[in-house]
């Protein structure tokens, strides 16, 4: 009974973890997508593209930080 309680509260904020980030703008127009959520982790994924690069052709900080 135990673990159904915790099931059903990760599910909760699993699904709150993504409505957040589907309202952040920011994250549409940097490429970045949710990964892996779990408990104490949320993994983020942003390609590559000469959009969130340096003049050198790296990433750039600002998009790092940001994710």
């Amino acid at each position: 009974m135990i673990e159904e309680k915790h099931s059903v509260l990760n599910e909760r904020v699993e699904q709150r973890v993504r409505e957040s980030f589907a309202r952040q703008g920011l994250m549409t127009d940097l490429g970045a997508s949710l990964v892996e959520i779990r408990q104490y982790l949320v993994a983020v994924r942003m390609p590559y593209r000469p959009e969130v690069s340096q003049q050198d052709r790296s990433f750039h900080a600002g998009g790092l930080s940001a994710i």
